[in-house]
């Protein structure tokens, strides 16, 4: 798989951000689905973005492992507006990346990119979204990949769908556990996942 292609249509965090806010304003959001509940999904994730890119702040072992960072990487992020996990993920992921001179963050959509996303299934299954793929910044061959959310988030998911609960409730669970962790574990999992 050509993976520069991807990384050279992918979109930075900020151009993302306003591609979406723009979208919004024509009461739109990417992909195909505009309904009425997928352009509240998206409503709702920009007012999450906004929330943690005010709130997050990494911790001092983030700070100093991600300064020190020897290697030079590319994260290519395979995302869409409307996914939950994924406003909840991006924006700690882009302040992270931030704190490294060696790393670069773009995201790519995945109803435009099915290829890229059915290469990265997630259980070999799912189009489970967002998907963090490590990509060495000179050859762009594959490091390693994370996602499509924390190992808690991902536990409650499971437990959710096992439980036969609703799409809603389960939803608001991991919502929910979102809020209360204010992203310490999804630090602890991209700075393992670096070493």
């Amino acid at each position: 798989m050509n993976y520069k292609k991807y990384w050279d249509i992918g979109l930075s965090y900020q151009v993302y951000r306003s591609m979406i806010d723009g979208l919004l304003q024509q009461e739109k959001t990417t992909g195909t689905n505009h309904a009425a509940d997928m352009i509240e999904y998206t409503r709702m994730n920009v007012q999450r973005m906004k929330r943690i890119d005010k709130t997050y702040l990494p911790s001092e072992k983030a700070l100093r492992v991600l300064s020190e960072y020897k290697p030079k990487e590319n994260w290519l992020v395979i995302t869409e507006a409307w996914c939950g996990d994924a406003a909840q993920i991006i924006p700690a992921l882009h302040t992270l990346s931030g704190l490294s001179d060696r790393i670069e963050m773009r995201m790519v959509l995945r109803d435009e990119n099915l290829d890229l996303m059915d290469a990265h299934l997630t259980n070999g299954v799912s189009r489970s979204i967002p998907i963090l793929i490590r990509l060495s910044a000179d050859d762009f061959a594959i490091i390693g990949k994370w996602g499509p959310r924390p190992s808690s988030a991902q536990k409650i998911f499971i437990e959710s769908k096992e439980n036969a609960l609703s799409y809603e409730a389960t939803k608001e669970a991991v919502h929910l556990w979102y809020a209360r962790n204010k992203s310490k574990e999804i630090e602890e999992e991209i700075l393992r996942f670096l070493q």
